[in-house]
This record gives structure tokens, C-alpha cells and sequence, in this order.
């Protein structure tokens, strides 16, 4: 279930303890934005989100939180909050180092705010 945690100027900053596929609308706003304007960088952040949300939904004793903003019925942007006893192996190859305590990390994974979002608010 999300709920709206503040409101300004018809945007909605959410919570969701479940993910949901509409949250990713944003994602894929921003790649069309770049492959239309010829700006592709090979950087797929849907797969990427996607990877994230998988691997970690696999771990018991991990929790993920997803944090949106939206306008109306459009998703504008999503960040995801990982946290609990999180495998430091999942994120061993992107160079990322993760200190003890193990089971009380926090990860926080920002993913881009669609074009229809930026400095709107």
C-alpha cells in the first residue's frame, strides 16, 4: 500500500513497503528522453533497478522501502531504501565496501526523476 507522505504544489511524495511495476514508469521516461535526444549512454538504470529489486527481494532478514514522487497518476521518480542483514556479495562488484555490523546496513539506491518531474517542485 502507498501513502502519501507530503503534498505540495499537486506533487505527492509516497511510501511503499511493496514495490509495484508503476514505479519504474520513471525509469523508462528517462531512457526514452535519452535515446530520443541522442544522449544514450549504455547505462540502463531499469535493468539496474530491476537487478536490485530481484537479488535483494531474495534475502531473508532484508526489507526494501520505495519512495516516490508522483503528480497526479504519473510517477515522476522513485528511491529505494534497502536495509537489514544485506549481502555484501551483491554489491562486491561495483566496488562498494560494506563495514560491520552486517545486519544493519542501509543502502540507499536513487534512480533518476523522469523529465516531467525535474525542477517542477
Amino acid at each position: 500500500m502507498t501513502t502519501v507522505l507530503y503534498e505540495k504544489n499537486g506533487f505527492e511524495f509516497c511510501f511503499s513497503d511493496r514495490f509495484e511495476g508503476k514505479f519504474l514508469l520513471s525509469l523508462l521516461e528517462n531512457m526514452k528522453e535519452k535515446i530520443l535526444n541522442e544522449a544514450w549512454d549504455d547505462y540502463d538504470e531499469l535493468h539496474h533497478c530491476c537487478e536490485i529489486i530481484h537479488d535483494f527481494s531474495q534475502q531473508p532478514g532484508v526489507v526494501m522501502d520505495f519512495h516516490t514522487l508522483r503528480k497526479g497518476n504519473e510517477q515522476l521518480g522513485m528511491v529505494m531504501m534497502t536495509h537489514g542483514a544485506i549481502d555484501r556479495n551483491i554489491y562486491a562488484c561495483s566496488g562498494l565496501s560494506i563495514s560491520d555490523p552486517l545486519d544493519q546496513v542501509a543502502l540507499l539506491s536513487y534512480f533518476h526523476i523522469s523529465p516531467a518531474g525535474r525542477a517542477s517542485i
